[in-house]
């Protein structure tokens, strides 16, 4: 029994003797033909939408390499950048000798061999302390501490409360690598208070009863407590890993208020510690304890 076919017959109109032509196809022809455009249908419409993913590819491609161009920029200023650094603290040593600060070799090695961390104008100064191996300090880490810290003052467990509410005490275990510096002919290296070299994580102490008046992120100082003391005096704390404290809490003294980090602008684990007393900045250095 033969199978259906289709028989097509092609004649010329109006002609006479004219070759006619025949094709006999198969009766699956009509769909087979269906399917074969439906597959072109569906790879054209592939391939458009890879063009527009391609397309879209490109243009995010595009930015990415501008930014990378820009940080291989960065990088070649570095060498730039380190000698302009060491000349600076061959500066600061002349200065020092001159008002009769002695700078140790080991405190300047130290220096030399630590990060630098890029400070905004009238905050906090680059940052030259080495910290990476330091490890978290818990709260109950604390005590048995000695009471006196170097270069000078007390952590604030280990002295007695002002009586006039006035902060007193070392905020946060640690030494002071950075001093009160407002009036510096570069404003870049002014400095609005102290910066003190502490372990991350290492609990951050209120040196005199107040309320939290801001808890917060700041662009510069990073994770920000500040207490408003009641008496003209405010005391800020930058650059924490975690705030325990929240806006509108009462404080005690000796509260812990934060964890101290290396948040914001810093590349070492610090507190900024900042004093204001009737909204202008004082030198925390006469508030750090006996």
């Amino acid at each position: 029994m033969s199978k259906p076919r289709i028989n097509v017959i092609i004649t010329r109109e109006g002609g006479t003797g004219q070759r006619v032509r025949s094709f006999s196809l198969p009766a699956y022809f009509p769909r087979l033909a269906m399917v074969v455009g439906a597959l072109l249908v569906i790879v054209i419409a592939l391939g458009g939408f890879g063009l527009v993913y391609f397309w879209q590819r490109t243009h995010e491609i595009t930015p990415l390499r501008a930014e990378n161009a820009a940080l291989r920029q960065a990088v070649a200023k570095l060498p730039q950048l380190e000698a302009e650094m060491d000349q600076q603290r061959q500066f600061t040593r002349r200065i020092a000798r001159m008002i009769g600060i002695q700078i140790s070799d080991d405190e300047d090695s130290v220096h030399r061999a630590g990060p630098v961390a890029v400070a905004a104008p009238g905050r906090s100064s680059p940052q030259t302390e080495s910290l990476s191996s330091l490890v978290p300090l818990r709260a109950s880490d604390t005590s048995g501490l000695p009471a006196s810290l170097a270069p000078h003052g007390t952590l604030v467990i280990n002295c007695s409360a002002d009586p006039h509410n006035r902060p007193r005490g070392m905020p946060v275990l640690g030494r002071v690598s950075q001093t009160y510096a407002p009036t510096v002919d570069n404003p870049v290296l002014r400095h609005y208070g102290i910066d003190i070299a502490a372990r991350e994580g290492s609990p951050v102490f209120a040196p005199a009863a107040g309320t939290v008046v801001s808890a917060g992120w700041d662009k510069i100082l990073g994770m920000l407590i500040v207490l408003d003391h009641g008496n003209g005096f405010k005391t800020f704390y930058g650059h924490n890993s975690e705030l325990l404290k929240k806006t509108g809490d009462n404080v005690k003294r000796a509260d812990i208020i934060a964890l101290s980090g290396n948040s914001g602008i810093s590349t070492a684990p610090h507190l900024h510690y900042e004093i204001r007393l009737n909204e202008e900045t004082a030198d925390p250095a006469l508030y750090l304890g006996p």
